[in-house]
């Protein structure tokens, strides 16, 4: 009996290490292994700037009030290409105000 729970808790944690490193290899966009708030879409997959800062704003908001595995996602803001990229800088502030109401519609 403990060898079956030893075995099933391993399995457990090396199925999370996967999903995260799953995540993080794939710049910010949400795959079939990777942790999203439910019914979240519509968050651009392009590779241009406002996508990627859409989706780093988003993720930032999910890590700051998100819950359970959704914490583990970070800061996720570039303040380098934020200075320097306006569509960035735009997409960031959108994502992480859409995210950010998504998951707490009263979040003050």
């Amino acid at each position: 009996m403990k060898a079956i729970m030893v075995t099933s808790f391993a399995l457990f944690v090396t199925s999370c290490s996967y999903m995260q490193q799953d995540y993080f290899k794939s710049k910010g966009r949400h795959s079939y292994f990777s942790g999203q708030p439910l019914f979240m879409a519509n968050l651009p997959q392009g590779d241009d700037s406002y996508s990627q800062g859409v989706r780093d704003g988003c993720n930032t908001a999910v890590g700051q009030i998100g819950s359970g595995y959704l914490r583990s996602f970070g800061m996720a803001y570039d303040p380098n290409r934020g200075l320097e990229d306006q569509d960035y800088y735009m997409g960031y502030r959108i994502g992480n105000n859409y995210c950010t109401y998504y998951l707490d519609p009263d979040p003050l």
